[in-house]
C-alpha cells in the first residue's frame, strides 16, 4: 500500500509524499522540493540570467540522484557500495522561473519516480524514469524529466581506460602549450576573469565560480579547466554547485566562442549521461585537484555538442557524456525570458 513518509531525504528532497514498493524490483515515489527553504533558495538566487534567478538543472540532477540511491537502498541493500547511478537523458523543457523574492508560503515541485529493476542475478541493473512538474500549474505538465540507469562504477574505469592517456595527454598538451604560446589562439584565463565573461549570458553567484582557471585553444574549442569548490559541504547545500561546476566548462566554451555575444547565446540542451566516481566530490577536491577537458564540435546547425571528461591527475573519475547546447539569437532570449531592472 502506498504511504507517505515524512524523511528528508536530502536538502533537495524534503518530503516524501507518496512511497510504494509494489514488488522486490519496483517502486514508485513522489517527492517534493520547497524552492524557498533556506538551504535550496542560495543555489536560486546565484544562478542569473537576464537578472531572472532560473531553476539550474543541477537542482533536477541532484534529486534524481539522491531518490535513486534511496530506491536502491530498499530494494538492494546489500549491493549499496557496488552501483553506480548514471542520470541520463536529462531535457529541461520548460525553463522554471520561480516566484521572487521566495514567497514566506513557499514554492513547491514535485519529482516522481517510476523503478523498475532487473531481478537478473548476474547484474545488478534496472532503470528509473522521472518526471518533474510545478504543483501550482492547474494543468500538471511537466516541465523536465530523466532517467537513472544503475551501472557498474567498475565498467565505467574498464570503458575510459582505453582512451585515458589521450585525454590526459590533450590536458597537459594544453596546460604545455599555454605556458610557451603568445599567438592568442591559446589562452589562461583565471576565475574572475572567467566569469566575468560568463556574464555575457549567465550570472553566477560566488559558490557556482568553481573554475580556478581555464585553458582554451580557440581554433578547436577545447579547454581545461582546474576545479576548485567554492561550497563546503559543511555547512552548504552542493548539489547544484557541485554538478553544474564539474560541468561548466562545456558552456564556458560555447559562449566563449560566439563571435557576437551581444546577439547570441548558447543554451544548454541537457545532457545524454552522467557518471561521476564516488572518488570525485567537493569533500575530496579540498585536498586533491581535479580538472575538467571537453572538445565542443559542431552537430548540426547552430549546435555544439561534446564530452566533459573529469581527471585527477591522469585518471577519469567522471565523464558528462553528449553535452549539447544550442545558439540562440538573444532577441528571441529576451521574449522567453524578458531583462529585468536590477
Amino acid at each position: 500500500m502506498p504511504s507517505m513518509n515524512n524523511t528528508r531525504l536530502s536538502d533537495s528532497c524534503q518530503q516524501i509524499t507518496h512511497e510504494e514498493f509494489t514488488s522486490p524490483n519496483a517502486a514508485r515515489l513522489t517527492v517534493r522540493c520547497n524552492l524557498a527553504d533556506p538551504d535550496i533558495n542560495p543555489a536560486i538566487a546565484g544562478h542569473i540570467i537576464n537578472n531572472i534567478p532560473l531553476v539550474p538543472s543541477g537542482l533536477y540532477g541532484d534529486m534524481a540522484a539522491v531518490v535513486a540511491r534511496y530506491i536502491w537502498s530498499k530494494l538492494r541493500p546489500n549491493d549499496e557500495a557496488t552501483i553506480g547511478v548514471n542520470v541520463c537523458d536529462m531535457h529541461v523543457d520548460k525553463t522554471f522561473i520561480p516566484k521572487w523574492p521566495a514567497p514566506p508560503e513557499g514554492e513547491w515541485f514535485e519529482m516522481e519516480a517510476i523503478a523498475d529493476l532487473s531481478s537478473s542475478s548476474e547484474t545488478n541493473s534496472g532503470t528509473i524514469q522521472y518526471h518533474f512538474r510545478k504543483l501550482d500549474d492547474p494543468k500538471i505538465q511537466d516541465f523536465a524529466g530523466c532517467t537513472v540507469t544503475f551501472e557498474s562504477p567498475q565498467a565505467w574505469k574498464e570503458s575510459w581506460f582505453a582512451y585515458e592517456h589521450l585525454i590526459a595527454s590533450q590536458v597537459w598538451n594544453l596546460v604545455a602549450r599555454a605556458n610557451i604560446e603568445s599567438s592568442g589562439k591559446i589562452r589562461t584565463i583565471q576565475r574572475g576573469q572567467a566569469y566575468e565573461r560568463f556574464k555575457t549570458f549567465v550570472d553566477y553567484h560566488h559558490k557556482y565560480q568553481n573554475m580556478r582557471e581555464v585553458i582554451m585553444d580557440y581554433d578547436a574549442l577545447e579547454a581545461t579547466a582546474v576545479l576548485e569548490y567554492q561550497c563546503d559541504p559543511a555547512t552548504d547545500y552542493c548539489g547544484p554547485f557541485f554538478l553544474d561546476g564539474s560541468c561548466h566548462l562545456s558552456g564556458w566554451v560555447c559562449n566563449e566562442s560566439e563571435a557576437d555575444s551581444k546577439k547570441n547565446a548558447y543554451i544548454s540542451h541537457g545532457w545524454a549521461a552522467m557518471k561521476l566516481l564516488p572518488e570525485f566530490s567537493v569533500a575530496a577536491s579540498k585536498t586533491r585537484e581535479f580538472r575538467t577537458y571537453v572538445r565542443m564540435q559542431m552537430k548540426g546547425k547552430d549546435v555544439l555538442g561534446g564530452d566533459v571528461f573529469i581527471l585527477q591527475g591522469d585518471e577519469i573519475v567522471g565523464v558528462w557524456e553528449g553535452v549539447e547546447f544550442k545558439r540562440i539569437p538573444r532577441r528571441v532570449l529576451n521574449i522567453f525570458l524578458p531583462p529585468q531592472k536590477k
